[in-house]
């Protein structure tokens, strides 16, 4: 991972009446998160069936193998990660804090010194720290371009009102 003293990434979600281009859907689309002691098929439905009722939840999935809940955010809304991890244990499961990734979409910019991506998809504005870690050379590639950003997310205040700082492990291009 790269320094945070020498190099940091902005991550901008700015409101939606922003037009972007060709990007289908500028935000937060994914949310993984750790589950410890979720191990069956019923585990699964039932942990499924809970986030499906949380506001924002297009659809939710438990990976028994991975001991990952995927949860795939709708349009425009940034993803409650206290009452996500709350859903997890009032399930009878333990969240596992740590382990929290996103995957978002949007147009990589500069902006002075800083790189931005925007998330013009979003219906609040968001200002999230990035670090490029091993993937700072394919990120400034991509600059002025559609990107789909990976990485592991340790959200500020919490994690219920957006920001925080998101260690990308992976970019790739958007059509």
């Amino acid at each position: 991972m790269g320094s945070w003293k020498t190099r940091s990434v902005v991550l901008l979600a700015l409101g939606s009446g922003m037009t972007m281009g060709p990007v289908a859907r500028a935000d937060v689309k994914e949310v993984r998160l750790g589950v410890k002691g979720a191990t069956c098929a019923t585990c699964a439905f039932a942990l499924r069936k809970a986030f499906k009722n949380l506001n924002g939840v297009a659809d939710a999935r438990l990976t028994t193998k991975l001991a990952s809940m995927e949860v795939h955010m709708k349009p425009g809304l940034w993803p409650d990660l206290p009452r996500m991890q709350r859903t997890i244990r009032e399930a009878g499961f333990e969240a596992k804090n740590s382990e929290v990734d996103l995957v978002v979409t949007g147009i990589l910019r500069r902006d002075d010194e800083k790189l931005v991506i925007e998330l013009s998809g979003m219906k609040t504005a968001q200002v999230m720290v990035i670090d490029p870690g091993d993937v700072s050379a394919e990120v400034n590639a991509l600059l002025n371009r559609p990107v789909e950003l990976k990485g592991h997310w340790k959200p500020a205040d919490g994690g219920s009102s957006g920001g925080g700082t998101l260690a990308v492990v992976s970019v790739q291009p958007q059509k």
